[in-house]
């Protein structure tokens, strides 16, 4: 099973001197212009307005499963010598954004990670952590088609190697496996387009992100790419609060080449043939805006 919590603050702050196009633009001022918590890149700035972000992540995961069949701890202990019970993962990242051109938005994220494996070795129930900074990641995103009060933008930037790949078991001294290493290890390509619309107090969009593994990293394999995307829907209750519906779809690949420290035969989660997969969320979420130091969101999906 998997089970996704997102929580986000932000605030924003615009540069009032600015002159305002009415034509090309709307001030972001209900909570239903905003895209779920879950979307980061939903919007470009205009000209000097800045954002300061937090958004917390946390993913549960229980079991395995081998395509879209469920696989008992049997089958697994038959053929490995660990057997994976549970994950959690929780990120938490602080992010700014600013608009030095008009068509110009800068985006800087650094998410701090911790990640907690349980296995069963020899009827023992075991636990690991491991926790630090994983990738950071540099975004310019560029207004591209706006027409009313609908508009598309696109988005590109990289993922900086930040977050290590070599953490290991305390322990045992063993390499941890993939799940629990902090980043890719790799430089890596980010884009995506997204698209929102909205009438009165009512919202949409939709976005599509990929990203790229630009080299292998100094163990000797790539992650595989990542494809998203999102689609949802919004509706306001006033000017402050909204709910919204999304769902999200995620394909990731599998590795090419593998950590030499790591014994496949030890762990399914060792493999680097067996990290790939597709999953389908759907999840509700609020929005409330806070009229206090020019402006804050709380949201939660």
């Amino acid at each position: 099973g998997l089970v996704a919590l997102l929580l986000g603050v932000g605030g924003a702050v615009r540069a009032a001197e600015q002159e305002r196009s009415p034509a090309l633009h709307r001030e972001f001022d209900e909570a239903s212009d905003f895209a779920p918590i879950g979307v980061l890149l939903d919007r470009t700035h205009q000209k000097g307005d800045w954002t300061f972000l937090y958004r917390y992540r946390q993913v549960n995961r229980q079991g395995l499963q081998e395509g879209d069949q469920p696989v008992s701890d049997q089958q697994v202990a038959a053929r490995y010598a660990e057997v994976p019970v549970s994950f959690t993962g929780r990120t938490h990242t602080l992010g700014a954004l600013y608009a030095p051109l008009e068509r110009l938005t800068l985006g800087l994220f650094l998410p701090i990670e911790q990640r907690n494996l349980q296995v069963l070795e020899s009827g023992a129930l075991e636990e690991t952590e491991t926790i630090g900074i994983g990738d950071a990641k540099v975004v310019f995103l560029i207004p591209f088609i706006q027409n009313g009060l609908q508009k598309t933008q696109l988005n590109f930037g990289f993922s900086f190697p930040t977050g290590s790949i070599q953490q290991k078991n305390a322990s045992t001294g063993r390499r941890d496996p993939y799940i629990l290493q902090l980043g890719s290890g790799s430089w890596d390509a980010v884009w995506g387009i997204t698209y929102s619309g909205s009438y009165r107090n009512l919202s949409w969009g939709g976005q599509f992100e990929g990203l790229y593994r630009i080299n292998d990293n100094a163990v000797g394999y790539r992650l595989g790419t990542v494809y998203q995307a999102s689609a949802w829907f919004a509706g306001g209750f006033g000017r402050w609060f909204s709910a919204s519906g999304r769902f999200a779809w995620t394909k990731r690949g599998n590795l090419s080449g593998a950590d030499p420290e790591l014994d496949r035969a030890r762990s399914p989660l060792n493999d680097p043939y067996m990290q790939g997969g597709t999953t389908l969320e759907v999840g509700p979420g609020l929005n409330v805006l806070l009229p206090i130091l020019g402006g804050q969101r709380f949201s939660v999906e």
